[in-house]
């Protein structure tokens, strides 16, 4: 609910997200909060002069799902080459949580992921 919400306000900055979400059970809380934080870092970055504005990016495509052992949110925006960077402190905190950001360039695009294993992950913590 709180991503959709972030998602409509960044259409003010003319920026499109779009979501996908297969997640079948609950995410636990702090898992929950550190998504929202990359997510809102993401779009925030975007939306920013150093992002939307000066890169052109309109849209992120964004989804959330579990796969391979793993629950994971990614992230894709093209028509800038430049990486996002997480800042330090969100780094530390998905790491403090069993999660990893990652940022790759692929072809034509640029993915952010954050995941975590799926154990352990549930409502249950």
């Amino acid at each position: 609910m709180y991503i959709d919400e972030l998602a409509r306000l960044a259409e003010y900055a003319g920026v499109k997200i779009f979501i996908a979400s297969q997640f079948k059970e609950p995410v636990d809380l702090r898992r929950a909060t550190l998504f929202y934080d990359v997510f809102y870092g993401v779009a925030d970055w975007v939306a920013s002069g150093s992002g939307a504005q000066e890169s052109g990016i309109r849209c992120i495509l964004a989804s959330f799902g579990s796969e391979n052992g793993f629950t994971t949110m990614r992230l894709q925006y093209a028509e800038d080459k430049r990486l996002f960077r997480a800042e330090m402190g969100l780094a530390e905190a998905a790491a403090s949580a069993g999660g990893k950001i990652e940022v790759k360039e692929l072809d034509g695009a640029v993915g952010v992921n954050l995941s975590f294993p799926a154990e352990g992950g549930g409502a249950d913590g």
